[in-house]
């Protein structure tokens, strides 16, 4: 506050006392319009959670400008929205020139976001600094920048990526943000083929990507952005737990709704847990067992053994050995093996050479796959290779009964089948729930169809074991051979006992 002369100036200088001050309704007022003249909105935010985030943004940015994007994972109603649209208002109000891009999953989603919270922005804003509003853009016009007689403008624009990534194709931007870019289609083509290119020759752009939890964790944002991030120091991780400005009132009324912090529910939305939507999980009932089902089985001394596959040529040509262990009454899966545009003598030279490595002459192995009849043929013909079709009708009730196959713990499955493995934690359907969605990394749950074709087709009914077997430690057998020496030349007891107790 200054008056007439520097005896009557009163420094502020940490936030208490700016506090105090700001109760005046005339020093609030004029103190607000000074800040909203300079572009500084700082004290819009929230006291802990998202001034910690804005401080970070600001230190990180100013030490190490770069375009790299700045990624954050936060709790649900954080007020994330808020705060990047904010930094953009800011920016547009402290910089002459600014174009400034804010998108979403889709347009309407976009406008939805920044209509409801821009309104909040500005409900202090001066008259002569409130935007001008055409459709989705809003142009900023802030006196204090005036150069040369000229007012410049800056805008804010909206747009969704889903129903069009190029939209924006050779445009120029200072400062970009995707909001629920976990949700967001071709996240990387958009990255990479489009939005990065905006930022040639701009001065000190801003990049960042916001998103709570995608579906599925075979998400672009969670296996290639955020580790990024991680390694560029350009992370940032608030959960509700770690923020105060989430209240006990706050996190009473979501347990009221999801039943314990061990739900999904809240371990995703509240917690930032990666963990992928059980309602939208081709097998939801993997999560529960995952960690019993995974593990090393020591194999029974008989087993009929099969390898299914499920063939592909852009989608994986996915093969699991397996066999059904009679006596544990269990489906075991020991290796997989998976390639993709592979000829059918490749995936012969593939199947053979697993084969041998895990079970070296042996005979006995059933072959099925998921793949056309001409394929099966050639396996036939020109590679001497058996392979019977898979039975595929009825693929909901197969699909159930390979569930509860899971859900009782009857399906293990080595720790070295790790595509299978990041399948079951990944494999969603798809938005409209019709069809399992494909992606580069999970392909189309090739896996998980092979292991769908094991679970019905699996031997279960005939026992592998031979006909009046005994256990060899306690039970003392002759050998077959042996077994037929003795019926054609009797032994007296007293020798048999000889022979087996090892007496001369």
């Amino acid at each position: 506050m200054s008056g007439t002369n520097s005896a009557n100036i009163t420094t502020v200088d940490t936030p208490g006392k700016l506090r105090k001050y700001m109760q005046d309704p005339q020093v609030r007022a004029a103190v607000i319009a000074s800040m909203w003249d300079s572009g500084d909105l700082f004290y819009q935010f929230r006291p802990y959670g998202q001034t910690k985030l804005a401080d970070f943004i600001s230190r990180v940015h100013k030490d190490a400008p770069s375009p790299l994007p700045f990624v954050g994972e936060t709790h649900r109603r954080f007020g994330k929205s808020y705060l990047w649209l904010n930094i953009l208002v800011m920016r547009c109000l402290s910089r002459p020139w600014q174009l400034t891009k804010y998108f979403a999953p889709t347009e309407k989603q976009c406008g939805k976001i920044v209509r409801s919270n821009l309104p909040r922005i500005l409900r202090d804003c001066p008259p002569h600094l409130k935007p001008h509003k055409s459709g989705l853009t809003w142009t900023f016009r802030n006196p204090e920048l005036k150069d040369g007689g000229v007012i410049p403008e800056s805008v804010i624009a909206c747009y969704g990526t889903n129903e069009d990534p190029d939209a924006t194709r050779g445009e120029a931007s200072d400062a970009i943000v995707l909001d629920e870019a976990g949700q967001m289609k071709r996240l990387e083509y958009l990255i990479g083929e489009v939005l990065v290119h905006q930022f040639i020759r701009r001065k000190d752009p801003l990049f960042a990507m916001i998103s709570t939890p995608p579906p599925s964790m075979d998400h672009p944002f969670i296996t290639k952005y955020i580790p990024r991030a991680q390694k560029a120091g350009r992370y940032f991780f608030m959960p509700a737990s770690a923020n105060r400005d989430c209240s006990h009132e706050d996190k009473a009324v979501v347990l009221s709704e999801v039943g314990s912090k061990d739900s999904v529910g809240w371990r995703r939305e509240m917690e930032c847990a990666h963990i992928t939507d059980t309602s939208r999980m081709v097998i939801p009932e993997w999560q529960k067992v995952r960690e019993k089902s995974i593990r090393s089985w020591s194999d029974p001394r008989y087993f009929l053994r099969d390898i299914c596959f499920d063939s592909g040529a852009k989608d994986y040509t996915h093969a699991l050995f397996a066999y059904w262990d009679f006596c544990e009454r269990k489906l075991i899966v020991k290796r997989e093996v998976w390639g993709q545009y592979m000829s059918s003598g490749e995936i012969v030279a593939m199947l053979e050479e697993v084969q041998e490595e895990l079970w070296p002459r042996q005979t006995e192995i059933r072959r099925f796959a998921d793949a056309p009849l001409q394929q099966l043929i050639d396996f036939k013909k020109d590679h001497g290779l058996t392979v019977y079709p898979a039975e595929k009708y009825d693929k909901d009730t197969a699909l159930n009964r390979l569930r509860t196959e899971i859900q009782r713990g009857g399906i293990i499955i080595d720790p070295s089948c790790v595509q299978l493995i990041y399948q079951l934690d990944n494999g969603v359907m798809n938005e409209a729930r019709t069809k399992w969605a494909r992606s580069d990394t999970l392909g189309h749950l090739d896996g998980i169809a092979a292991l769908n074709y094991l679970s019905r087709m699996t031997r279960r009914d005939r026992n592998p074991f031979p006909d009046a077997l005994r256990d060899p430690d306690t039970t003392f057998q002759l050998s077959v051979e042996e077994n037929k020496e003795e019926s054609s030349s009797p032994v007296e007891f007293g020798g048999l006992l000889n022979r087996v107790f090892g007496k001369g």
